[in-house]
């Protein structure tokens, strides 16, 4: 039988030495004044903008961060463990248009928002809430203020920040405080989640590195994740981009123990090959799941948290392209261990638009894919040898007992196909993308308002208005 090789113990330990080499040697840049000076008081060499990183200093930063961490929804029930044996989910984000079923693609809204929001919220998997699509009619400055209302009061599931700015974090820390008790309720424990993106290569942009900062001094988590396009801004090779990849990580995991130590940090990468004709990201390829799979093999090698793409596709329509895509990239995050799955739901066209259908249709095979994970126990009891003597041979099964008793255990799709033709064809013949559409209005419809106190809804109205969105 032949399995899949991966990454091995000697293979992840050459790129670790190669990543001492480059923080040590080469190190990483982080334009801001405040973060230098916290590196400096710390020990750190600093040559103008440049941080370089000893292997000690590497070393007492990773024996800092956690290996898993809860974060708290507004509903207990919701809360989240990231780094724990469940895979957390996350729909698409990040979005600024919405593709529409025939194809065609127009700005998102923040009507959009609103039925991605329930979505989420009627969603069976666990799942967390945020950056759902950009409201292009907003103000970009205001827009993470309305998408975070919308998460709070839509919703009552764990959050991911905007962190397109510092602003938006220190935003996002007043909003949590209304929620969960003021900044001491804040930093009692980890009550969001936040992305904070490198500056491939080797570099972070002053408002990341801040936002990175502001987070972990309050205790909240965040997932550092870089975007390479090898042959742009990584080396066409895939250890290559990895050890350069890894480099870039480490360094943010270094400040946020700095900030504050034993904050949480997921270990993330969402890298891929540059197509080298048209000159774009290319999601649904090899070596983009062999940089997931080094990815996921790094975080375990240092025993952190990780995080992965989700579906990802290069195709513009939930179409057999884009489920192929996304099958294969989702599998591979699942089969890797990844603890944190972004882009789980309803991606289209390498991060430029999203689509409700395919939202549900993610999040369908996502179900299936999950029933298949852990194989069924096997005992005396079930694999019941008095059954297999009674009915014997040339007996059936259907009447007996047992099967009436564990007949509805099996797993059922939710909308899909299932049964004869005839009863297909007096349906209309629906293909999935029908039937998904109609599973769209049949959730958006089953959507109830979560409990939220009249008071705590009408002082995150105030607070936005007081920013200066209008809610």
């Amino acid at each position: 039988m032949r399995f899949v090789k991966n990454f091995t113990r000697p293979d992840l330990e050459k790129i670790h030495r190669a990543t001492l080499e480059i923080l040590r040697e080469t190190g990483v840049d982080f334009p801001s004044v405040e973060v230098l000076k916290i590196f400096k008081d710390n020990g750190f060499q600093v040559d103008g903008e440049r941080v370089r990183i000893s292997e000690e200093q590497l070393q007492k930063a990773l024996s800092a961060a956690p290996e898993a961490f809860a974060v708290r929804a507004r509903n207990p029930e919701n809360d989240l463990k990231v780094g724990g044996p469940d895979f957390i989910l996350g729909p698409s984000c990040g979005n600024t248009d919405i593709m529409e079923a025939d194809g065609q693609r127009r700005p998102g809204t923040l009507a959009d928002y609103d039925r991605l929001a329930k979505l989420v919220q009627t969603s069976p998997l666990k799942m967390f809430s945020g950056g759902l699509c950009y409201p292009r009619e907003v103000p970009g400055h205001l827009a993470h203020l309305y998408m975070l209302f919308k998460d709070v009061t839509m919703t009552d599931r764990v959050v991911m920040c905007n962190m397109a700015a510092v602003q938006n974090a220190r935003d996002s820390l007043d909003y949590l405080g209304l929620v969960f008790g003021g900044r001491a309720g804040v930093e009692k424990g980890p009550c969001s989640i936040s992305i904070i993106n490198p500056f491939t290569p080797l570099k972070y942009a002053a408002d990341q590195a801040e936002g990175l900062v502001l987070l972990a001094r309050a205790n909240q988590p965040m997932v550092i994740t870089n975007m390479m396009m090898l042959g742009a801004t990584a080396p066409l090779s895939v250890p290559g981009a990895l050890a350069l990849g890894n480099a870039e990580i480490l360094a943010g995991l270094v400040l946020a123990q700095l900030a504050r130590p034993g904050v949480g940090v997921v270990y993330g990468g969402t890298s891929c090959p540059m197509d080298m004709k048209s000159m774009v990201a290319t999601l649904g390829t090899p070596e983009a799941i062999w940089l997931t799979r080094g990815t996921l093999a790094l975080a375990d090698f240092y025993k952190i948290p990780s995080r992965s793409g989700g579906s990802l596709t290069d195709s513009h329509l939930p179409d057999a392209q884009a489920l192929m895509d996304g099958t294969a990239v989702f599998m591979n995050a699942l089969y890797g261990g990844a603890n944190f799955i972004l882009h789980s739901f309803g991606m289209l066209g390498g991060y430029q638009s999203l689509s409700l259908e395919k939202f549900i249709l993610d999040e369908e095979m996502a179900r299936l894919t999950l029933a298949t994970l852990d194989a069924p126990e096997v005992s005396e009891a079930t694999i019941n040898l008095p059954l297999i003597k009674k009915v014997g041979p040339g007996g059936d099964y259907l009447t007996q007992a047992h099967t009436l008793k564990n007949c509805r255990s099996l797993f059922r799709p939710s909308f899909l196909s299932r049964g004869p033709y005839e009863h297909w064809a007096a349906q209309g013949r629906p293909d999935s993308l029908a039937q998904a559409a109609a599973h769209v209005e049949k959730r958006l419809a089953a959507w109830v308002k979560p409990d939220i106190d009249p008071q705590l809804e009408k002082a995150l109205t105030d607070m936005a208005r007081s920013k200066g969105a209008e809610i």
